[in-house]
């Protein structure tokens, strides 16, 4: 017995140990293995803090706790983050961890970002399996060193998942998703128990907001054939914001590309407060207090056959009727709400889909307002037959609706339009066949909230329905000090809002001031850093901005006469020109104003029609600026001549500049091709270190603090370089040839050719200038110091580190080194030149092919518009003269 329990101790002490021990042996090599596993057969870097193995905590299987993971993109997508968790949890089968092939039980994501991008050709950040020599993905690892999942429990907990598809036009985001699910995946017959929390969730399609800000939650048991791909749905509810819709019927997948479904839903309750909470601004606040009454109608199927080429057959219809609600703290109620609404489509495509909206009406505060609407053919050709009327006091709309603390909304909105007809006619221009009128005005708003930087006050807006076109009659409006005054007309306006036409429209803007920094919320003052890493976040780098980019279905053309522009710390007077909008482009056409002391005439454009790298391209002209203040005003500049923080005095510049944008409104200045030529009478120079050295090296007090006169000189930059051909200049009584390049790094490569007056010179100058001119003749040379000298200074080094070395020009019959500097310079002046000339040559050519497209399909829209008046005219004659024959034949007889 003694014996038995000695053994039994043992065997006591070997398994503690065996606890404790295993873990520790294990989590080198797993690490490792995960590591290499994953990054060998991925195209992207897996990454993870640390890892915990334990048996304690999960046994009997083996608990890895992996914190930071994180996979990041390659190639395209270089350092964008696909995933980051804070933890990720895995409970494997702790005797398949010994053989090399583990099997993962349980999978638990905690705190963390999936981020999915899809670019304009379909290249996806998620596709990161290696595609084999034959172009299909790489099969599943193999048994030798791979994962096998046999899961029972998947867990979400707190992830955040934005997803931005631009070939599809599609945005889906959501701040948190929790989820259970649970069953027996390795078994081909299981029961699935499912519960998803989505708060926040945004959904973009197409330009249209579908979901802005709900709340989602869906719980479900579904009987799943795993083996055959098809799923039962039991008891189930599904939840957006307080709207409660059951579900029933079978989803499968019987191969790769299609998913069969047959589907019913209807809402589980049938009070109107479940609809009315789809309404974001009252769900937000205090909905649950919210008195409500009224009946709700609900229900609808999806039956068929969904893949890429077709989309099964779809209903729903929504009726509310006598529809009520009041908040209990406020005065007026919002009354008789009446909603009829079906949408249906027998399957195929999207385009058979009809939507009718047979009635939506209301009254708020006793203001009446109605909305109907019938739409076909959404897709191939909008036709549309819809009306709205009604009035609203805005003041009155706190009245029913609360609002933040300090909002402040009032004004009166009036509407009285129809449209009905197809969106062919109007592109066609046949729009005796469509009809359209009415009017859309809004007297005195004012809105004031925290949200919004300063408050906004439009006198009166006048908007008039036509056929052809939708007028801005009028438009008078103040935002904070800034104010506007427009008007203009928008044609193709339903193709647009209906589909993916293009907006086409003229506008005159005037204005008195617009005040940038009050619109924006900016301040002149640099703020102090308060950057820090998100919560659960990598830290590190802050992910880079997008690009702004000019929409690609608009044709605007903006006419601009403003007296005052304020942005930043630059005043822009009377500000003039032309702004076209055009396939994601925006052209500026002969825009002048007044701004540093002196005039800009600026030509050009700025072009997003490549998202991941807009273009900008333009002519600026300025005459007679500040230099000074032009620094501090434009980054360019800063970057083309640093020189010029520390000179005072005005110039004139004639260039042209070219190049991309890196990230957001950041330009990327090593893309930068250009060049032009500045000009200036005089111009004082003080503090700069290479001046400042030169002044001290070869003891010339010229170059300290120097005013230089009658400035003119080219330049020419491509590569981040700045190449300045070779000019005269005098610094004092020094007479200068100056030539050579500095870097947007601020690297420099001058060379200052000098001729000196003796005369000028100090005791001290002499002395080291006698001194050079000695060694110069140990060495062979033959120098003499008369009336003048001639010193080359060579400048290297950095604008804030400048290496100086001076040099004598040489006296024999061969060209000095000087000179041969020279020529290289001009020569890779030249080829800047060349350069740029030949990139100006194929932007031309570009251009022209797009102005002759452009009037080769103007004139064929003109002369088709031709045949069609034509032929209207003559069957409209024909039509008139057999009327005349008919009444010869039947009319009644002559007297």
């Amino acid at each position: 017995m003694k014996k038995l329990l000695i053994a039994f101790g043992i065997l006591i002490v070997l398994l503690v140990a065996a606890i404790i021990i295993i873990p520790i042996v294990l989590k080198e090599p797993i690490t490792k293995a995960v590591k290499e596993e994953a990054n060998k057969n991925l195209n992207a870097t897996i990454d993870f803090k640390d890892v915990s193995i334990s048996l304690l905590r999960s046994f009997p299987d083996l608990y890895v706790g992996i914190e930071e993971f994180s996979i990041t993109g390659k190639d395209k997508f270089d350092g964008s983050t696909l995933v980051y968790l804070k933890t990720l949890v895995l409970d494997v089968d702790l005797m398949s961890a010994f053989n090399g092939s583990p099997v993962i039980n349980q999978i638990t994501l905690a705190d963390g970002l999936a981020n999915v991008i899809v670019l304009e050709d379909g290249t996806a950040n998620y596709d990161i399996v290696p595609e084999s020599e034959g172009g299909e993905a790489e099969a599943e690892p193999s048994s030798d060193g791979s994962f096998a999942i046999q899961l029972k429990h998947f867990q979400i907990d707190g992830l955040q998942v934005m997803y931005n598809d631009k070939q599809g036009g599609m945005k889906f985001n959501t701040s948190r998703i929790d989820m259970k699910l649970s069953g027996d995946f390795s078994a081909d017959k299981t029961a699935l128990k499912t519960n998803v929390l989505m708060k926040k969730v945004e959904l973009v399609n197409g330009g249209i907001s579908y979901l802005n800000g709900v709340e989602l939650e869906l719980k479900a048991d579904v009987d799943a054939d795993l083996a055959n791909s098809s799923y039962t749905l039991k008891d189930n509810e599904f939840r957006i914001n307080g709207l409660h819709l059951s579900w029933n019927g079978k989803m499968g997948m019987p191969n790769d590309e299609d998913i069969d479904l047959d589907l019913t839903y209807g809402a589980a309750k049938t009070e109107f407060k479940e609809i009315l909470s789809l309404v974001p601004a009252i769900y937000a606040k205090d909905f649950e207090d919210v008195k409500a009454s009224g009946s709700l109608e609900l229900n609808g199927m999806v039956k068929g056959i969904y893949n890429e080429n077709n989309i099964p057959a779809f209903t729903l219809t929504a009726k509310v009727g006598n529809g009520q609600f009041k908040y209990p703290d406020l005065p007026k109620s919002v009354d008789d709400i009446q909603i009829d609404l079906s949408v249906a489509n027998p399957g195929g495509t999207t385009d058979k889909t009809v939507i009718d909206l047979k009635q939506f009406k209301f009254q708020l505060a006793a203001n009446p307002f109605e909305i109907r609407a019938l739409v076909k053919t959404p897709v191939s050709d909008p036709n549309i037959d819809a009306s709205f009327k009604g009035k609203i006091d805005l003041g009155s709309l706190a009245d029913a609706i609360p609002m933040e603390e300090g909002d402040k909304l009032s004004g009166l909105v009036v509407a009285d339009a129809s449209l009905k007809g197809k969106q062919s006619d109007l592109d066609k221009k046949r729009y005796e066949n469509f009809d359209a009128k009415g009017e859309f005005n809004l007297t005195n708003i004012i809105y004031s909230t925290a949200s919004v930087a300063v408050p906004v006050e439009i006198k009166s807006a006048q908007f008039r329905f036509a056929p052809q076109f939708l007028e801005l009659a009028s438009f008078d409006a103040k935002a904070g000090k800034s104010d506007f005054k427009a008007s203009g007309k928008i044609t193709n306006y339903l193709g647009y809002a209906l589909g993916d036409g293009t907006l086409e429209g003229t506008f005159n803007l005037n204005s008195t001031l617009i005040d940038g920094n009050e619109l924006a919320g900016l301040s002149t003052s640099e703020p102090e850093s308060t950057e820090q890493p998100a919560e659960g976040g990598t830290g590190g780098e802050a992910p880079a901005s997008e690009p702004f980019l000019v929409p690609k279905n608009l044709d605007l053309s903006l006419s601009t006469d403003v007296k005052k522009i304020i942005y930043d710390n630059i005043n822009l007077l009377n500000t003039k020109g032309n702004v076209v909008i055009r396939n994601g482009k925006a052209n500026l056409n002969g825009l002048n104003f007044n701004t540093l002391g002196g005039a800009v005439a600026m030509n050009g454009y700025y072009d997003s029609s490549n998202e991941a790298k807009p273009k900008l391209n333009y002519d600026l002209a300025l005459q007679n600026v500040v230099l000074k203040e032009a620094y501090a005003a434009f980054g360019t500049v800063r970057k083309l001549a640093p020189i010029a923080e520390k000179t005072e005095g005005r110039v004139s510049v004639n260039f042209k500049v070219s190049g991309t944008m890196k990230n957001g409104t950041e330009v990327d200045y090593n893309s930068l091709n250009g060049g032009g030529k500045l000009t200036s009478e005089s111009l004082k120079i003080t503090g700069t270190e290479a001046l400042d050295k030169i002044a001290q090296v070869v003891k010339i007090n010229a170059f300290k603090n120097p005013e230089v006169k009658n400035v003119s000189l080219s330049f020419a930059f491509v590569n981040g370089r700045v190449s300045v051909q070779p000019f005269d200049v005098k610094i004092g009584p020094v007479s200068a040839n100056i030539f050579g390049s500095h870097g947007f790094d601020e690297t420099m490569d001058y060379v200052l050719g000098t001729s000196v007056p003796t005369a000028v010179l100090g005791d001290q100058a002499n002395a080291v200038i006698g001194g050079l001119v000695s060694q110069a003749n140990k060495l062979g040379a033959n120098f003499t110091a008369g009336s003048t000298i001639d010193v080359d200074i060579l400048v290297k080094g950095t604008f804030k580190k400048p290496i100086i070395t001076p040099a004598f020009k040489g006296s024999g019959g061969g060209a000095s080194a000087t000179e041969n500097l020279k020529a290289a310079a001009e020569a890779e002046f030249n080829k800047a030149k060349d350069e740029l000339e030949k990139k100006a040559r194929e932007e031309a050519a570009k251009l022209q092919k797009e102005v002759e497209d452009r009037a080769r399909a103007e004139a064929e829209k003109l002369r088709k518009e031709a045949e069609d008046r034509a032929k209207k005219e003559a069957e409209k004659a024909l039509k008139d003269k057999g009327g005349d024959a008919l009444k010869g034949l039947f009319g009644k007889p002559k007297k």
